[in-house]
């Protein structure tokens, strides 16, 4: 399943958005099959019901095409977790 076709998971944060959104984090994007450490922009994005927060990265599989990675609740406590 491709970014864009990814469901973005609304999350709870652990911190403040502004604490995290315009930061450079670096992760690993599992659910999109790639299995080393990305470089990425947090981007908080808010809904009625909460948020969803994701990454804009450059995929080392088609580093032409910006990829989003949207987080879930676990990824978030993991990586903004306090």
């Amino acid at each position: 399943m491709g970014a864009t076709e990814q469901l973005q998971p609304t999350v709870k944060l652990p911190c403040l958005a502004s604490d995290i959104h315009g930061k450079r984090i670096r992760f690993v994007p599992l659910r999109e099959r790639i299995e080393q450490l990305v470089s990425g922009e947090v981007q908080v994005v808010f809904r009625g019901d909460g948020c969803n927060v994701g990454a804009i990265y450059i995929s080392p599989i088609e580093p032409c095409h910006p990829e989003v990675y949207w987080f879930d609740q676990a990824d978030v406590d993991h990586l903004f977790g306090r």
